[in-house]
């Protein structure tokens, strides 16, 4: 109600929609926000309204039809890479599983 103080019909019938979970597609639904404007959502929540269908997947739906995502900023993007470039695999002689498993065969001494 902060974000959108004049959406509380919304709020109201996304509550009586779902009624098992209205905060996981009210939590989805605010997470959009960090990738379309605000006045993007108010739309959304007007096409709702006119179909009468509250969740987070229509609004997704509607957005990617009818608003073009915000343009990520620097902040956005990491400065390393979060992913590491794959390593070679590992390769070892038989003989160094044999070492292990003979050792691990062995009683323990007391």
């Amino acid at each position: 109600m902060e974000r959108f103080p004049l959406e509380q019909h919304f709020l109201d019938r996304l509550k009586a929609q779902k009624r098992l979970n209205p905060a996981y597609h009210l939590t989805q639904v605010m997470d959009l926000l960090a990738f379309y404007n605000p006045a993007h959502l108010e739309a959304a929540f007007g096409a709702c309204h006119q179909y009468n269908t509250y969740n987070a997947n229509f609004i997704k739906g509607y957005l990617d039809n009818h608003a073009s995502p915000l343009e990520p900023t620097a902040s956005d993007v990491p400065e390393t890479p979060s992913v590491r470039p794959p390593t070679p695999p590992i390769t070892r002689p038989l003989s160094d599983h044999n070492k292990l498993v003979h050792q691990l065969s062995l009683p323990l001494k007391p």
